[in-house]
C-alpha cells in the first residue's frame, strides 16, 4: 500500500518548483513570443488590406477618370466631325452656285453664239442664193 511519508510531500514540493520554474523559464516566453508573432500578423494583414482597398479605390478611379477622357475624346471627336459636314456642306453649297452662275454666264454666251452663227449663216445663205440664182439666170 501506499504510505504517506515525507517522500510524497517533498516530490510534490520539487513538482510545484519544476512546473514554477518551466512557466518561468519556457511557457511563459513562448507564450510571449506567440503573441506577439500573432498581433504582428493581425497588424500586418489588417495593413495590407487597407493598402489593397486604397489601391482598389485609386484603380477605380483611375479607370473612371480614362472612362470620362475617352468619353471627351468621342464628344470632341464628334464636334470636329459635324464642323467638317457642315463645311463641307458650305463649300458644297458655294460651289453649287458657282457652277449654277458659270453655266448661267455660258448659255448666254452659247446663245449669243448661236445668234451670231445664225446670222451669219442667213446672210451666207442669202449670198448664195443670190448667186446660184445669178448663175441660173445666167445660162
Amino acid at each position: 500500500m501506499i504510505t504517506l511519508d515525507w517522500t510524497i510531500l517533498a516530490a510534490g514540493i520539487v513538482f510545484l518548483f519544476t512546473l514554477w520554474a518551466l512557466n518561468k523559464l519556457l511557457f511563459k516566453p513562448l507564450l510571449d513570443v506567440l503573441d506577439q508573432r500573432r498581433s504582428l500578423t493581425i497588424e500586418t494583414r489588417e495593413e495590407a488590406s487597407q493598402k489593397t482597398e486604397y489601391r482598389e479605390a485609386l484603380f477605380q478611379k483611375y479607370m473612371e477618370k480614362i472612362k470620362q477622357e475617352k468619353q471627351k475624346g468621342y464628344q470632341l471627336a464628334e464636334a470636329v466631325r459635324k464642323e467638317t459636314m457642315e463645311e463641307r456642306r458650305g463649300r458644297i453649297s458655294e460651289a453649287r452656285s458657282e457652277a449654277e452662275v458659270l453655266m448661267n454666264r455660258a448659255k448666254v454666251e452659247v446663245d449669243k453664239e448661236v445668234e451670231s452663227v445664225k446670222q451669219k449663216l442667213k446672210s451666207d445663205a442669202e449670198g448664195m442664193a443670190e448667186l446660184i440664182a445669178d448663175r441660173v439666170l445666167e445660162k
